[in-house]
């Protein structure tokens, strides 16, 4: 069953996913994430 909801990679996974390429924490992921997708997904 949960291997069925994640078939797809959604865009926020992508984002998040390309955000720990190093270690960090929540704070750190939103932002990376803000900066990487030029703040389409985190306002």
């Amino acid at each position: 069953m949960a291997r069925e909801q994640f078939q797809t990679l959604t865009e926020p996974m992508y984002y998040i996913l390309l955000a720990l390429t190093e270690e960090c924490c929540g704070v750190d992921i939103m932002e990376k994430v803000r900066q990487i997708s030029g703040g389409n997904l985190i306002s």
